[in-house]
């Protein structure tokens, strides 16, 4: 293997590591919006930035609990309303956090 090829296959196995902790922080966010009672959700709603994106959010873990999902299908139905329901997400779970 040359010294190009070592650099990349390192490059690559560093960033497949940090995917996968990425992915594991979402997953505990995601997770702890899946189990946050309705009645918070609701209070936290004055609170967020982006109040329409917010709606969604909720939508989609409301609609991921009722069909009882996993976690991992509510991260693709967020992942699925962008980059700006990824953010509302984690500010949700600060605020729900601060509770």
């Amino acid at each position: 293997m040359s010294d190009r090829e070592a650099k990349k296959a390192e490059l690559k196995k560093r960033s497949q590591e940090s995917k996968q902790k990425t992915d594991a922080l979402l997953s505990e966010e995601i997770q702890a919006l899946q189990q946050a009672a309705s009645s918070d959700l609701q209070r936290l709603r004055p609170k967020v930035s982006d109040s329409e994106t917010y709606e969604k959010l909720i939508k989609a873990v409301n609609e991921a609990s009722a069909k009882n999902e996993g976690i991992a299908e509510l991260k693709n139905r967020i992942e699925k309303l962008g980059e700006v329901a990824v953010k509302v997400g984690k500010e949700v779970v600060t605020l729900l956090k601060s509770f």
